[in-house]
């Protein structure tokens, strides 16, 4: 018998692509869905990391090209609303594989910001 799937309920910033920088996203809520028995592995916490992040981007993402503002507001959201799942769901696994991004986000940033263009 298989583990009842367990639902995280997330607040999402939600955008239109045809809607100005400066106009106010609304919030809509977001369900992640997983299976308990997921996280008892290694590997199955990292795909529902994987999802996780996917399902974020695909909430937060505006299609088309669109201004360095959009992107950064792209950015938050899904930093925001994964924040969002993890919290939901507390569990060891996936908040160690979200420190482990994190952090590997920061160092890929400072090597950015080292180079000379």
């Amino acid at each position: 018998m298989s583990a009842p799937l367990k639902t995280v309920t997330a607040a999402a910033c939600a955008a239109i692509a045809a809607i100005a920088v400066t106009a106010p996203a609304h919030a809509d809520v977001v369900n992640f869905g997983y299976n308990k028995s997921e996280l008892e592995t290694a590997s199955g916490a990292a795909n529902v990391y994987a999802r996780m992040k996917r399902r974020a981007h695909s909430l937060c993402a505006v299609n088309g090209p669109q201004p360095l503002a959009i992107r950064r507001w792209e950015e938050r959201c899904e930093a925001d609303l994964v924040a969002d799942f993890l919290a939901g769901i507390d569990d060891a696994r996936l908040n160690q594989l979200h420190a482990a991004a994190q952090d590997a986000r920061r160092r890929h940033a400072s090597d950015d910001d080292q180079r000379v263009w």
